[in-house]
């Protein structure tokens, strides 16, 4: 009997995920670059507050039909953030800041065949995962992980033959780090919170996955 009843609960779930997927018009690649903010205690691999680089990937749901002079997305996204080491001169930091996943809403209007402004909210986990830290001088080893949720805005320009590039805000506290201490006390000066705050810049190519998802333009 209950696997008799089970049987509509299976076909209504995987026809709302058809739906879901037949909507889903549009998968894009992009690389970033950004600056951390002046309040935070990380800074640039190459020295100063720019230079942080990443690649990151995405997928958006149409949420208006193609005619509309506003189109509206919702997208989930997957990025990875390297390139930033420590302001105190005596800790050197290796680690990858992680997005898995990034949520974004994104509302662009139509002007032209070639420029289409935009604009985004986004949030989602951002995940630094047994980064690597080395007590300088010497080689003593230490590691720590956190994550935290990221909020953020952007403007962007959707460009011809697919492109877009835009600018926008990330705002990440990450309130408690978790350490692992080989030696069981935190070297002096260590941060035991982070702030990552940043005013990032991105370029990407979008790919047309309506034909492949079903949905009809």
């Amino acid at each position: 009997m209950l696997s008799f009843l089970s049987v509509p609960a299976i076909a209504s779930a995987q026809f709302g995920l058809e739906h879901v997927i037949s909507n889903i018009s549009v998968a894009n690649v992009n690389t970033q670059t950004s600056c951390l903010l002046g309040n935070s205690q990380m800074r640039s691999s190459r020295g100063g507050s720019c230079g942080l680089y990443g690649w990151g990937l995405e997928i958006a749901l149409a949420l208006s039909p193609d005619t509309a002079k506003v189109q509206y997305q919702f997208a989930l996204g997957y990025g990875h953030i390297y390139g930033f080491n420590a302001r105190q001169p005596n800790m050197d930091v290796h680690g990858v800041m992680r997005l898995a996943p990034e949520v974004s809403f994104y509302a662009t209007r139509s002007l032209t065949k070639l420029v289409s402004p935009y604009i985004g909210l986004h949030t989602g986990l951002v995940t630094l995962n047994d980064v690597q830290v080395y007590a300088t001088p010497g080689d003593t080893a230490y590691n720590f992980s956190a994550n935290t949720l990221q909020l953020g805005a952007t403007v962007g320009l959707s460009l011809p033959y697919n492109f877009y590039i835009d600018a926008g805000y990330r705002y990440r506290d990450f309130q408690s780090l978790q350490w692992h201490l080989p030696k069981g006390t935190l070297p002096p000066g260590w941060p035991k919170s982070l702030i990552m705050s940043a005013v990032q810049f991105t370029a990407g190519i979008q790919f047309d996955v309506g034909g492949i998802t079903g949905k009809k333009k």
